[in-house]
This record gives structure tokens, sequence and C-alpha cells, in this order.
């Protein structure tokens, strides 16, 4: 029997938490088993070639096992991408987000198979719009669970969603001060948040149904997921 296994390459511990959590028991309906790695095994992201490296380097750990299939991706910010990742600064003719960050991962997954062809049949690029936190804007009022006495400043971030983005998550600003996890940041006035379980508890009661349904480019990433 042959295995088909996702690797996914995580930025963060957030983003690990999320593969872990939401990822691998949606993707496990379709016999998909999901392993992960934080880049550089610990976090973080400066530059592009970390992440080149992680990848090639987890091809050859696995390919040739005869009874498995793997297949590769990423969970990586949109949000302060380092402007070494290919084709960054051409990218800047493109003022749609969705048609920016299609152009960087066709650029990324153009690079990392020319280095290897071998990724060709097995890669599927992810930067996530603009960082993991917009998925928690899917439903917003999941965190005043968390944080009952930021209830009203959590909700006004609901409104704003719906004011500034048209309900759309994944626009929520790219300018630092905006960013998703800054606004939440500062609506429960930094109070013990602790990012990485937060993320994952909140993904977790909002649901994936909810995020594909509110998240375009994450519902295109995960159907292309579910459908290796």
């Amino acid at each position: 029997m042959n295995t088909k296994i996702l690797n996914i390459l995580c930025e963060g511990s957030t983003e690990e938490l999320f593969a872990k959590h939401i990822l691998k028991p949606f993707l496990q309906r379709n016999a998909i088993v999901v392993k992960y790695r934080k880049v550089g095994g610990t976090g973080g992201l400066s530059k592009y070639q970390p992440v080149k490296d992680d990848l090639i380097t987890w091809g050859k750990e696995v390919w040739g096992r005869s009874s498995e299939t793997h297949y590769f991706t990423t969970m990586i910010d949109f949000f302060e991408l380092p402007g070494s990742f290919p084709e960054y600064k051409e990218s800047e003719q493109y003022t749609d987000v969705y048609a920016k960050v299609q152009f960087l991962e066709t650029a990324f997954r153009e690079d990392i198979c020319k280095q290897e062809p071998r990724f060709s049949d097995c890669f599927i690029p992810y930067f996530q719009l603009h960082e993991f936190e917009a998925l928690l804007f899917s439903d917003i009022k999941k965190l005043t669970k968390f944080y009952p006495d930021r209830a009203k400043a959590i909700l006004n971030l609901d409104k704003v969603l719906a004011t500034e983005y048209k309900g759309n998550p994944e626009l929520v600003n790219h300018e630092p001060s905006k960013a998703p996890s800054k606004r939440i940041i500062h609506a429960v006035d930094g109070i013990q948040y602790d990012k990485p379980n937060i993320g994952r508890w909140v993904s977790e009661d909002i649901g994936i149904s909810t995020l594909k349904e509110k998240c375009r480019h994450f519902n295109e990433w995960t159907d292309k997921l579910m459908q290796l």
C-alpha cells in the first residue's frame, strides 16, 4: 500500500500547531498523512535561503521510499516576507494582493524546481495572506472566550473587518501597525498573548469550514491539498 504524505514547512510555532491540530485531522479524511517542520528547526524567517535549503534537504531525505509518495507545501506569512524571495521586487508591479501572492508563489515554485526537478510534481507553495492571524478574523468574536474582559475591543475588530475590508480577512492590512496580529495584540492590550496556542485554539473553535468559506486563498490551497 502506498502512503500519501504531505510535508509542511512552517514559518514558526503558530503555523506548526495549526498544521498539527487543524490541517492534520482535516487531511486525514482523505487518507493523507501530515508531517511538519519549522524553518531552520526553530522557526523564524529573515531570508529566503534557509527555506530553500530546508525543502531541498527534506526532499532528499524521503525520496526513494517505495511505499510512500511525498508532497511538500509551505505555510509562510506574506506579511514581512523577506525581499530575498524569488521575484520579490518584480511582484511590486501588482496592486491586487491576490495577483501578487500568486506571482510570488509561482516564482518560488519555479526556483525550487530549477534547483531540484523532482519537486515539479509534488510542491505546492503557499503564502498566508497577510499572516496567520488573518484566519482568526474569520470569526474574531471567538477570541472573547479567552479574553472576556477585552470583549468590547475584540468586537470592534469585527466592525473594522466589515467596514474597512468588506468582511474579507485576507485583506486585513499589510502595514506593520495594521497587520492582523498587531490589531489583536492591541485589542487584548497585550495581556498574556500566547500567540501560538491562541492561534490554534481560536482557529479550532472557528472550524476549518468557516476558514475556507471566509478566506479565498486559504480555501484554494486546502482544496489543492485535499486533491493530492
